[in-house]
């Protein structure tokens, strides 16, 4: 890695000394290798920054799956709704992302909560629309209101792509959980469902990941 002197650049020098200069990697190495070490730093910092948010997006779609399948089975008892099979159809697969402690595991659970959360995302689109086909509930635009936008979020290969797709899981996350929330109030206002606490007995928390902002990189 690069040492930056407090003289660095000083009269110009390493600002225009190309890498293959001889010397150049000594007291004074070119412009441009300081920047891809930089570049190369703040990957790695990027990376250990993220730890705390990907904890953070396991803890919010652990909690979302727990009270989603909390509210299919107020579905299931329901004295008005038809199904009784809501859990049993609808539940999603348990979470496979986990708390990670250092950076060697991100790539894989940043890849593991995508899979979470396009897999919550179905059953919630699939809930919606088993919502608007049963005959005791009276509204038939659930899916219609309340079906989230596309995961945005994909698969990656290396640290330098954490951040963005931190960026993008957060907005996944935020989506799906919007529309849980969404189907919850609307299933205390529909006439034909008995039960009016689904919005209080299974209230949502805010989530606790948030976007990362990206740093330097170097490209080409």
């Amino acid at each position: 890695m690069t040492t930056i002197f407090t003289d660095y650049g000083s009269g110009g020098a390493s600002l225009t000394t190309r890498a293959d200069t001889p010397g150049a990697s000594l007291r004074h190495p070119p412009l441009s290798r300081t920047l891809r070490d930089i570049a190369d730093d703040l990957t790695t910092l990027k990376a250990e920054m993220s730890i705390g948010s990907g904890n953070a997006a396991v803890v919010d779609i652990t909690a979302l799956r727990t009270k989603f399948i909390a509210t299919l089975t107020t579905l299931d008892n329901d004295g008005t709704v038809n199904g009784t099979d809501y859990t049993s159809l609808e539940s999603p697969a348990a979470i496979t992302a986990t708390a990670i402690l250092d950076s060697s595991g991100l790539v894989a659970q940043l890849n593991a909560l995508i899979v979470d959360v396009t897999a919550f995302r179905t059953k919630l689109v699939a809930t919606l629309a088993k919502l608007d086909l049963d005959s005791g509930v009276t509204d038939v635009n659930y899916a219609l209101l309340w079906t989230p936008a596309a995961i945005t979020a994909t698969t990656i290969t290396t640290l330098a792509e954490a951040a963005a797709c931190l960026t993008k899981i957060a907005a996944d996350l935020a989506a799906v959980r919007a529309g849980y929330v969404g189907m919850l109030a609307k299933l205390d206002l529909d006439a034909g469902v008995t039960d009016t606490n689904y919005a209080s007995s299974a209230a949502v928390g805010a989530l606790t990941v948030g976007a990362r902002a990206a740093l330097l990189t170097i490209k080409g």
